[in-house]
């Protein structure tokens, strides 16, 4: 497997793989603040949930899978579990008293709180462009969501408090995906989260016999794309991508969110918005290059030879250093 920091095709893919989920995730903020109007939030969790582990379950049942499900999937799925469902539970609620915009861009704070809890959860400090792109990222996010020095609302606090979950959420998967299968891992966490919102939102589940196709749809749409897909897509994507990229990159969710909250519930954008739209993006070159940097330079300090730990020189340089060798030959001769 390439090592985390590697700049190679399978980080590149895995980034954009990052982005198109950041695309389907930028459409869920307008539509389940619709929805909540009319469906109890924490049903509206566990339908989606349930649906997505469904579809994983039998995807991974198709692809025998299921044999290699073991205990350390099931525990370390509980716990980035149990932080996915705070965070939806929060979300959900936290829309339906904030505008589907500010939610977005709360959310996307995780960045904040990933370099925070990595030292803690990983053992591990992330490098100072890091840093850099958590700074500029959080600059960008406070020039797109805050408006003066009004005081956030009570759905701001429990967006925030919905970051942090994700955050851990982040960090976590970066711990426990390396050495466990994906798709195991993500059956495993929709199981959890469908049985926790089930459990809580029993009460509600006669509701469901009154819902309309439309609703239904949107259901669907969440559990499979929105869930299914995306966590599954990340899940796997976190084998490649370290931690605090992974979240400087997902910062262009809060940007997805607000164009389709834009093109759906006509929210607007003005130039201040826009400019840290651009300082999000820039927070994602940011990473990028300084990954891409990093393993250059870890590649060419690597010593020549053929054993373990060092590299082969290019042609060009294998052919300099034997002109080189020639022509001390003939002047020592």
């Amino acid at each position: 497997m390439e090592e985390k920091g590697d700049f190679s095709k399978k980080n590149v893919a895995a980034d954009l793989a990052l982005v198109v989920i950041c695309i389907i995730w930028g459409t869920t903020f307008a539509i389940v603040k619709n929805t909540v109007k009319v469906v109890d939030p924490i049903l509206l969790i566990a339908l989606r949930m349930i649906i997505a582990s469904i579809i994983v379950t039998f995807l991974c049942w198709r692809r025998g899978l299921l044999r290699r499900m073991g205990g350390e999937t099931w525990r370390s799925a509980a716990v980035v579990g149990i932080f996915v469902y705070m965070g939806f539970v929060l979300q959900t609620i936290g829309i339906s008293l904030t505008t589907a915009t500010k939610t977005g861009f709360i959310t996307g704070l995780a960045v904040v709180f990933t370099p925070m809890l990595s030292p803690y959860i990983l053992k591990k400090n992330p490098e100072w462009y890091s840093w850099l792109g958590v700074a500029i990222a959080v600059i960008g996010l406070g020039m797109l969501s805050l408006d003066g020095w009004q005081m956030p609302s009570v759905g701001d606090m429990y967006v925030l408090a919905c970051a942090m979950c994700f955050g851990f959420q982040i960090v976590l998967l970066e711990k426990y995906s390396p050495r466990l299968n994906g798709l195991l891992l993500s059956m495993a966490q929709f199981i959890w989260i469908g049985m926790l919102a089930l459990a809580t939102a029993a009460p509600k589940l006669p509701e469901v016999k009154d819902f309309t196709p439309q609703i239904w749809l949107v259901i669907v749409y969440l559990g499979v794309m929105a869930t299914a897909v995306c966590f599954m897509v990340q899940t796997i994507a976190q084998r490649y991508v370290p931690a605090v990229r992974a979240a400087i990159i997902l910062q262009l969710e809060p940007v997805m969110g607000f164009f389709f909250a834009w093109l759906m519930l006509g929210e607007k954008l003005n130039a201040r918005q826009l400019f840290g739209a651009l300082m999000i993006l820039a927070a994602v070159g940011v990473c990028q290059y300084g990954d891409y940097r990093k393993t250059r330079k870890e590649r060419f300090d690597v010593p020549f030879g053929k054993g373990p730990g060092t590299r082969k020189p290019a042609w060009g340089l294998i052919r300099r250093r034997e002109k080189g060798e020639q022509e001390d030959t003939g002047d020592i001769g």
